[in-house]
């Protein structure tokens, strides 16, 4: 008997893609050949540029066929499921095909090449590297396409379109790269110290952008949009950069592998571990936002609630930073405090008589206390934090205790994220900009996989850890994407859980505590919990559900950034600062 359907409440649900219907070829493709048949893809879906007409996109394109779009067709994100679908977007959008060509990636080596559809290796198909160029800018794109066994024409599977630039406003980058100095005699001459003064205390103008949160997302936020030429600010709780690692148990490690982690113009150097200890990641962000020259405001927090002004098309916001009250002005706030939002912390009756080391959410847990043999842990929850927490009580002598109150996606390390990313994010992989396109083009309904574990599985259900496939199935990457949670990438504790050296509890609710110790990791919220406590109940009500990492949500100029953004994301911040595009647009 497998393991349980995950079923839940979850904000959003992608529905599983069916793998198409193929002939495969009669014999091996050779290069000439794969390239006689992206030369006659490119030729169709040129005439259904041309013509926008549905028979014109049927030659090119498969009934089960995806196109996910980031934002060349239109300024939103979509993602369009058959000819049909694709068709009608376009005969109802005013301005149609925004896009004026796609063309194969002359400079890429590998722009045509041979791969497998489905992670078997049982059906087989072919990857074109693309460009892309719109009426307002240029960008890359990503097809794979497989033998329709109707006709035995070669169409598309699935094709990924994504602006990378606008034209007029490329990043500051090479070439375009800013002076150091001014050469030649002047009075007001500025050294660059003084401008990075001026600059990041916001003494002369005031930001377009004002940034909450100073992670990982709010720092490639700020540093994207700064490469774009948009002003920016981010304010940050805590006294310094990476204050959020620093504060979680010091035997927390990062759970995906470098290869992925690599921030916006800085990759990680060939010398970094995997995974990334907490602290060292908080040190590379640190050294990350001095690099980048970004404006941080440490210790600082927005007082009262924030209030936007339609006609002016802009935010009032008031800042506190080390207790000195600063009002500004910013066209756009990007809410950057994480995908999960606040802690989720229960109360429970009798809390206030714990008699216990301490009681607290998993996100305020510094570490076991040094030898804790004899003392008894509890742990409310059987996720990423759960385990860690429980495996760090286990290693100081603590007897421990996990309270399960639903099913759990367990995946191992080795099976898991490396296998999840293997071909792109791995050693020896390909280049970072296209591993980003490999990554961004697996449209999530394709995305849906099944898993790898058997023997870790096994042990755990007859320890009875409650287990599950996630979604439909599907695995870890859309259990996060669907619900954020519900899921622990395993580093060692699941053995601890299958030899019995970790207890597991099973209940439905928590009724009373009573004079133990008790530890919660209950997980969190969501973003709109954390706008909510910040901009107001009626903010909140106005807000759309969030389905991935970036979103325009529902109010202009406010936007939610729960990763690290890629370059087409904030070209709409861009877009929007220089008239390119306006929020009717969306």
């Amino acid at each position: 008997m497998g393991l349980p359907i995950f079923i839940d409440s979850a904000p959003v649900s992608i529905k599983t893609a069916q793998l198409p219907v193929v002939s495969p070829p009669t014999a091996p493709l050779q290069p000439p050949e794969l390239h006689s048949i992206a030369k006659s893809w490119l030729l169709s879906l040129s005439q259904f540029l041309s013509s926008r007409e549905e028979t014109s996109l049927r030659q090119s394109f498969l009934q089960n066929s995806y196109w996910r779009d980031h934002p060349c067709l239109s300024w939103y994100f979509h993602t369009f499921h058959g000819p049909a679908e694709i068709t009608s977007f376009v005969a109802k959008h005013p301005k149609g095909i925004r896009i004026k060509a796609i063309d194969l990636d002359a400079k890429n080596s590998s722009a045509v090449s041979l791969i497998s559809i489905d992670r078997r290796g049982n059906l087989k198909g072919i990857r074109l590297m693309l460009t892309v160029s719109t009426d307002v800018g240029s960008g890359r794109c990503l097809a794979k396409l497989v033998r329709d066994e109707s006709d035995g024409k070669w169409k598309t599977y699935t094709l990924y379109t994504a602006l990378h630039s606008l034209e007029g406003h490329e990043e500051i980058l090479g070439s375009r790269r800013p002076n150091g100095v001014t050469h030649g005699v002047s009075e007001e001459r500025q050294s660059w110290k003084d401008r990075r003064t001026i600059e990041q205390e916001f003494i002369e103008e005031e930001p377009a952008v004002l940034i909450i949160g100073a992670g990982q997302g709010g720092l490639t936020a700020a540093a994207r949009l700064k490469m774009l030429g948009v002003r920016c600010l981010i304010i940050e709780k805590n006294e310094n950069i990476g204050g959020n690692w620093r504060k979680r148990y010091h035997q927390l490690v990062l759970h995906d592998p470098v290869y992925c982690d690599h921030l916006p113009y800085f990759p990680c150097p060939p010398i970094w571990p995997a995974p990334t200890p907490k602290d060292k990641s908080a040190d590379w962000s640190e050294a990350y936002a001095k690099a980048m020259e970004l404006n941080i405001w440490m210790s600082s927090t927005l007082t009262g609630t924030p209030t936007y002004s339609s006609p002016d098309r802009e935010w009032r916001v008031t800042i506190s930073r080390n207790g000195a009250l600063r009002t500004l002005h910013s066209r756009h706030i990007i809410m950057a405090t994480g995908l999960a939002g606040e802690p989720n912390i229960p109360v429970f009756p009798g809390a206030a008589d714990l008699k216990g080391d301490r009681l607290c959410h998993s996100s305020q847990f510094s570490g076991a206390r040094a030898n804790s043999k004899g003392l008894k842990a509890v742990i409310v929850g059987c996720c990423n934090s759960a385990h860690g927490i429980a495996q760090d009580y286990y290693e100081q002598g603590a007897e421990v205790t996990m309270v399960q109150r639903s099913s759990t996606y367990v995946m191992t390390s080795e099976s898991g994220v490396g296998v999840l990313l293997k071909g792109f994010y791995d050693e020896g992989g390909p280049p970072l900009e296209d591993a980003d396109l490999m990554f961004q083009a697996a449209t999530f309904p394709v995305l849906k996989r099944r898993r790898l574990d058997k023997a870790t599985l096994d042990g755990l259900a007859a320890a009875g850890f409650k287990l599950d496939e996630g979604p439909d199935r599907a695995g870890f990457y859309i259990k996060y994407l669907e619900r954020g949670g519900g899921y622990y990438l395993d580093v060692g504790a699941s053995s601890l859980v299958a030899s019995g050296k970790l207890k597991v509890k099973q209940v439905q609710e928590i009724k009373r505590i009573l004079p133990n110790g008790i530890e919660f990791a209950d997980g969190h919220v969501n973003m709109h919990s954390t706008a909510r406590k910040i901009f107001g109940d009626e903010m909140a009500r106005s807000l759309k559900p969030v389905r991935g990492m970036w979103r325009r949500c529902g109010r202009d100029g406010f936007w939610f950034m729960g990763g690290k953004p890629f370059i087409h994301e904030v070209l709409q911040i861009k877009a929007l600062e220089e008239g390119l595009m306006c929020y009717d647009d969306f």
